[in-house]
């Protein structure tokens, strides 16, 4: 029909024809149509319920075979799932049971339309089925129940202390982590810094007029009034067309070659085997390489055969054997902590506040870091390039997620970074925040404030760190607040065979529970930037060192 809107009109009055004379093959197809879409308001139940011949098959080998467990919440799901397995045993064929036979407390009001007939107080076999492995799959991903011999699917507290253990080491795990062995009291300053917090907020709110509660389909929500748009000033306009101006118009190629004059970056990229190498222009190979591996144009664009250093078989010489994860590490590392000592950089922001989402890609092939979710790549794999940005504008860290995980397993990853900067305090959206996460940021800034010292280990050159001091159980910090994270020192030539405790920093308090806090440790420049070792971190807030000036490559850069 669409073809024909284009001819004239006897062509076009022939397809109408046609399809009034097929009035019911096209009522049909739009009954079968309706028949398969999912309505607005229906839920699964009736469907699932439809396809409970093909899960008969296989549904009491899986109740045999896998033996699960549950915590005291799940214990009435798991009595419902062995209940299901003795009716599918013991009585086969029977489709219908008395509901005073079978556990009730797993049918919640959604599904007891479609289980449970109360006029004649009886259970269908089918729709209790499906009841139960529904409230079964939500229990297993909650971890309410478990599989004791199962790695992915055992039971999350299996590691943590028995109680015999944890009686034993309470009062020493309390002091490491500085808090009070009465849960209670820690409960009260949580709650003491909440009510302080929101009683601020609420004493301020009457004399905000941007701030309002308005009632909203059925409920209260907070309406906060948008920003109102300025118009841009005439300096602002004169000054972006300057820095326009001043910008030079350069090849892509060039760009790492510039800044490896400012930082050296390129000199972390070192051969696998770990000998210097003594190639000429291996910058030049280098800013070719991450041109074209960043930019996804292959080797031909950068490819000069009249030029050894951009020759096709020194690139892929060089990209096997110099270019893999831990170089480019190094290098990122390096760049970071020159962008963090400029003086625009010093401007917008100390490196205390930082920032963590991630980006979805879809990715066509198969490969280890790619996964199905359909709720952000529908039929296809993907990944998650979570990053970690400052408030220096330079994002510091990054890793690539599965598709299938869940943001919030990596939110604290970026803190144990190798960089200079050293977040207090990270903002996620709600993919990286749960319980968990924020539970661990609490203790990790709790625990994690003072100097680590420097303790010989292996040959490796890094160190173990040990904490020497602890802050008293009276300390407090807010969960969204991190200190310095516990990394490796750097352990000097000349250090000696036994451990070097750092000084303790000085307190100070914290307002809404006039606790004392300690500030973070120091910001020790990384041996990658600096070259040096430091014994211990100590409680300064110095600003990085600028790296040297590197000279120039041997042979300037050449367009190919």
């Amino acid at each position: 029909m669409l073809d024909a809107l284009d001819a004239d009109l006897v062509a076009v009055t022939g397809v109408l024809d046609e399809l009034r004379a097929d009035r019911v093959g096209i009522e049909a197809a739009m009954g079968t149509v309706a028949t398969l879409m999912r309505p607005p308001n229906d839920p699964f139940h009736e469907r699932l319920v439809a396809a409970y011949p093909r899960i008969r098959r296989f549904l009491p080998l899986l109740i045999a075979a896998i033996e699960l467990e549950a915590t005291n919440s799940a214990q009435p799901v798991l009595a419902a799932y062995h209940a299901l397995g003795d009716w599918l045993a013991d009585k086969p064929r029977t489709t219908t049971l008395p509901d005073t036979e079978v556990p009730l407390d797993v049918i919640n009001p959604a599904w007891e339309p479609h289980v449970r007939d109360r006029a004649t107080a009886t259970v269908t076999r089918a729709g209790y089925a499906c009841c139960v492995l529904d409230a079964l799959r939500t229990r297993l991903r909650r971890r309410d129940i478990y599989a004791p011999a199962s790695t992915r699917w055992g039971d999350p507290r299996a590691e943590l202390l028995t109680p015999d253990v944890w009686e034993d080491q309470r009062q020493t795990l309390c002091d490491e982590l500085a808090l009070d062995t009465d849960p209670a009291s820690v409960l009260d300053q949580l709650t003491t810094a909440l009510d302080t917090a929101w009683r601020v907020t609420a004493a301020g709110a009457p004399a905000n007029p941007d701030l309002r509660i308005e009632h909203r389909d059925g409920r209260d929500e907070i309406v906060l009034t948008p920003l109102d748009a300025h118009e841009e000033p005439d300096s602002l306009v004169a000054l972006r067309a300057e820095v326009e101006a001043l910008l030079p118009e350069v090849e892509i190629a060039d760009l790492p070659l510039e800044v490896h004059r400012w930082t050296g970056f390129l000199d972390e990229y070192t051969h696998i085997s770990g000998t210097p190498s003594r190639e000429p222009g291996l910058p030049e190979t280098l800013s070719a390489l991450l041109v074209s591996e960043s930019c996804n144009v292959g080797l031909t664009p950068v490819t000069d055969p009249a030029y050894p250093p951009l020759t096709r078989d020194r690139l892929n010489w060089v990209g096997h054997n110099d270019l893999r994860s831990a170089t480019h590490a190094a290098a990122n590392t390096r760049l970071v902590d020159f962008h963090t000592g400029l003086p625009l950089a010093q401007a917008w922001g100390g490196g205390e506040m930082a920032s963590a989402d991630g980006m979805r890609f879809v990715i066509p092939v198969s490969t280890i870091h790619a996964a199905y979710n359909p709720r952000y790549f529908g039929r296809q794999r993907g990944s998650t390039l979570y990053s970690w940005m400052a408030d220096t504008h330079m994002v510091f860290a990054q890793t690539l997620i599965p598709g299938t995980q869940r943001d919030s397993l990596h939110a604290l990853d970026g803190l144990a970074n190798q960089t200079l900067i050293r977040p207090e305090m990270v903002s996620t959206d709600t993919a990286g925040a749960s319980e968990i996460v924020f539970a661990l940021a609490w203790a990790w800034a709790t625990g994690g404030h003072p100097g680590w010292p420097t303790c010989p280990t292996n040959g490796s050159g890094t160190s173990t760190p040990t904490p020497t001091t602890a802050r008293s159980p009276g300390s407090h910090a807010t969960a969204s607040t991190l200190g310095s994270s516990s990394r490796t020192g750097t352990k000097s030539a000349a250090s000696p065979p036994h451990c070097e405790p750092a000084p303790s920093p000085p307190r100070r308090s914290c307002g809404p529970c006039n606790a004392a806090l300690t500030p973070p440790a120091s910001l020790a420049p990384s041996p990658s930037s600096a070259g040096s070792s430091s014994p211990a971190r100590i409680a300064v807030l110095p600003r990085p060192r600028v790296p040297p000036h590197h000279p120039s490559p041997a042979q300037p850069w050449r367009n190919p």
